[in-house]
């Protein structure tokens, strides 16, 4: 995974690919993806983020053992809107956002340099 602090994105003279441009506009649609504990990782296939939900879901015998469980209608909605050139991006919020409860974990579907879709996976 990767940590990307605010302060590291801000030392970045200019994104090699739109890889790079997609993390940043992630980063940029919400302040809470920067700090200390911010994760940003990706982009992940459809494949990869199914693999990992499929991963986590066995880990509960009483959920339905189908990417991400009870919500996979809005995983199947969420990959439906998937077009080529866009990237999907696991996220985690920073440390902060956590303590003042408010904190949010999941993927998000970036294309031309928006987020044009999420899917939260874990709040407090």
């Amino acid at each position: 995974m990767l940590l990307i602090g605010f302060s590291t994105w801000l030392c970045l003279s200019s994104f090699a690919n739109g890889t790079d441009d997609a993390k940043a506009t992630l980063i940029k649609s919400n302040l809470n993806l920067s700090g200390k504990g911010a994760i940003v990782s990706g982009p992940m296939s459809i494949a990869e983020v199914e693999k990992k939900s499929l991963k986590e879901a066995s880990e509960y015998k009483t959920s339905p053992q189908v990417p991400f469980g009870y919500d996979n209608e809005l995983w199947t909605k969420f990959k439906s809107g998937f077009k080529a050139g866009d990237a999907i991006f696991y996220f985690k919020t920073n440390t902060e956002s956590w303590i003042n409860e408010c904190g949010r974990e999941g993927y998000a579907l970036v294309r031309g340099g928006e987020v044009v879709d999420t899917i939260i996976t874990k709040v407090n």
